[in-house]
Parts: C-alpha cells; structure tokens; sequence
C-alpha cells in the first residue's frame, strides 16, 4: 500500500479544507487565459484588438499593451529566453539573495549523467529532485530517485524532455510543503494559489474506492475542475483500504490539476515574507513585470518559502476557479500596469 504522507500538506487540509464548502462558481469565465482581460478590459474601459493569440490593448484610441498567448509584453522577450534556462535562473536568483532550493547543473551527455550520478551516490542517495533546465509544465521532472536504476530511468525522461538537447540536467534539493503559485504584477504579490495533490479524506465507514468516486461527483459540479477526475488503477492494492473518521490520504506526490489536484485560493493566508521572496524572484529577471512564481512553503505565517519555479507563461486559470477560496483575476492588474506605463 502506498500514500503520500507530508505534514504540512495534512496540516493544510485539516486546517483550511476539511470544514470548508467547495466553491461552486457560476459560470462566469470559460477556460481560456485570456478571458480575464476580456472581462477586466471591459471593467477598465479599455479594449482588446485582434484575432486569434495575439491582441493589442487600447485605451481612448491609443495602443497600451499586447498579449501573445499567455505572456504580455510587460515581460521582455530576453526575459521569456532567460526563464527557459533554469540554471541560469537558478544563478540569478541566488545572487539577488532569494531563498531557493540547492542545486547542481550537469550536461546531458554521457559524461554528464556519470559525473552526477556520482554526486548524487556522495548526497548518501538523499532526496534530490532530477528535471531538466528548459523544459515546461512540469514535463520531465522525476521526485523520489531511490537507486541506480530509477537514477537512470529520472535522468532520461529529464534528458528526453529538453527543449534544446544541449540544455543542462538539474539536481535539485527536495522541498516538501505545499506548492504555492504567486502571481507577481510589478511589484505586487496580486494572488495566491497553493496546489495540492489529489487526495481523500476518510469518513471510517467508506473504503479508498469510494471515497474517490464521492471526491469525483463533488469535482464533477466544479467549472473547472471537472474536467480533470481524479484516476486511479482499478489494480491499486489500497482501494478496500477504510481510513479513519479525518484521516488525510494523499493518493500522489504531484500537485498538478491535471492529474487529481486541487487549487485552493491562499491570497489572505499567506505572509509578507513569502510575497516579498516571490516578488524579489520575479525582479532578479530583468523586464520580467509579470510572473507566476512557484514556492514551496511549511508555515503561511513564519516561513518565507524556496522559490522552486519561474514562469512567463502563468496561466491564470487556477486563480479564475479555485476548488476552495474566491474568484481572483490578475488580468485587472497586468492592464492596470499597462495604464500606469503609459501615462
């Protein structure tokens, strides 16, 4: 039988979850990035010109702004390139004093896998999580390397996932806690948005089974999450298993939504320090005016977090429609800034 045991993310639900409503939203957004800026350019008396992905902003007959899919030109294009190498990320962000993570880079090639899986056996095989320096998404990241062969199994799915073949493979210190997304607009922590894997909670009657096909008819009537059901082998040996009354299960260690997570809105639970490290990541990149910053955090109110990702291209879908929190819409704050800049 395997769960994912963490306390920090038990501590989170049995604080913040357990006795809370889901937010069953009427459908006001549909599920594209952009319609955010429709609705807050409407709301600004601004509007939105163009086909497709690319679309310029205009306020009273002047041009303000643009959007290219999910990135708007308040990030730089030097900026877009320098986030897609997270090694050099990395460098930046330890130079400007931002709490992250440690790390090593390695080239990919045979003499680089040797030369960290020789570091990695010297760590006393501790946790490290292997990924590769410009991939997206989450795409080619192994958590939890146990031995040789899943050493080399991690380091080929993070080699076949590289963008550029020449990009560097990354060692990174593991980071338990809860995964926080902190949207940064200028110089504002505008939303916040902790991830966290899928899950149930035991009621001591029903058995895993169950309790998964309950969590998916509550997932079903959410207007975002129903498209992701939590899925789970029917050859799983844990799915007669009966939890206690309020025991937490974690079913992975994978915050993704796709795959069974949820998003929970943490915008007024989160402390000044964790907003001041994600604000400091996004300026450490030069003309990066918008980013999602990702952190990983213990404790909302003592602890300031490691930033473990940076991201151009945010998707502003989880703070649109949270499993747990309110409704928040960053869009209103990328165009006010665009305002502000052309005043």
């Amino acid at each position: 039988m395997v769960f994912y045991n963490d306390s920090a993310l038990s501590w989170f639900v049995n604080d913040y979850i357990l006795d809370r409503e889901c937010s069953l939203f009427p459908l006001v957004f549909n599920f594209s990035h952009s319609d955010g800026y429709v609705i807050a350019a409407k709301k600004l008396g601004l509007k939105l010109i163009g086909e497709n992905e690319i679309k310029e902003i205009y306020q009273g007959g002047k041009r303000i702004g643009e959007l290219n899919g999910m990135v708007s030109d308040l990030v730089s294009k030097e900026a877009i390139k320098t986030l897609k190498q997270k090694s050099i990320v990395q460098t930046l962000l330890n130079k400007a004093g931002v709490n992250i993570p440690k790390f090593k880079s390695f080239t990919s090639d045979d003499k680089g896998y040797q030369t960290a899986f020789n570091f990695w056996s010297e760590q006393a095989y501790s946790g490290y999580v292997i990924k590769p320096s410009d991939a997206r998404a989450g795409e080619g990241i192994t958590i939890g390397v146990q031995d040789e062969e899943s050493f080399a199994t991690a380091w080929n799915y993070a080699k076949t996932s590289l963008s550029n073949p020449q990009s560097e493979i990354l060692l990174e210190e593991r980071i338990t806690g809860i995964d926080v997304r902190v949207l940064v607009v200028g110089d504002q922590a505008v939303c916040a948005t902790a991830r966290i894997p899928a899950y149930v909670i035991g009621d001591g009657v029903s058995n895993v089974d169950k309790l998964v096909h309950d969590k998916n008819k509550l997932r079903s009537k959410h207007p975002h999450h129903k498209r992701y059901l939590i899925s789970i082998s029917k050859n799983a040996n844990f799915l007669d298993y009966i939890p206690i009354h309020g025991e937490v299960l974690f079913l992975s260690n994978k915050a993704n939504i796709h795959q069974g997570g949820e998003a929970i809105d943490v915008t007024n639970l989160i402390s000044d320090r964790i907003k001041s490290n994600a604000i400091n990541a996004a300026k450490s990149i030069p003309d990066n005016l918008v980013s999602g910053v990702d952190v990983m955090v213990s404790d909302f109110e003592n602890d300031e977090g490691k930033v473990i990702e940076m991201n151009s291209h945010a998707n502003f879908g989880i703070h649109y429609y949270p499993m747990y929190g309110i409704s928040r819409n960053p869009a209103e704050a990328v165009l006010k800034l665009m305002m502000a800049k052309n005043t």
